[in-house]
């Protein structure tokens, strides 16, 4: 980790996307994930992140299985750790 924070995913961590910054944004717009585990590409060396994701303020909403690259995380920003709406655990 960088004395600026994170550059991906951690294992154990929930995450909000960086769309939640956006204060014209609804919260369903935005996608929180739990990270559950991070892999890397036998060949690629591209960091995966396996895990969780439901759209944000929709706490009843079913979570569902996602995959979230290096590219993701490098293209839109760094996430906010944290489920902004709620405690953020899968349930």
């Amino acid at each position: 980790m960088s004395e600026s924070g994170p550059d991906f995913f951690e294992e154990g961590k929930t995450y909000t996307d960086p769309v939640a910054n956006d204060p014209y944004k609804a919260p369903e717009q935005c996608t929180v994930f739990r990270c559950d585990a991070v892999i890397v590409h036998p060949q690629s060396d591209v960091r995966y992140a396996v895990g969780w994701a439901r759209p944000g303020g929709q706490t009843d909403w079913e979570w569902q299985f996602a995959l979230i690259s290096q590219a993701s995380w490098d293209d839109f920003g760094p996430w906010s750790e944290g489920d902004r709406w709620a405690g953020g655990g899968v349930g």
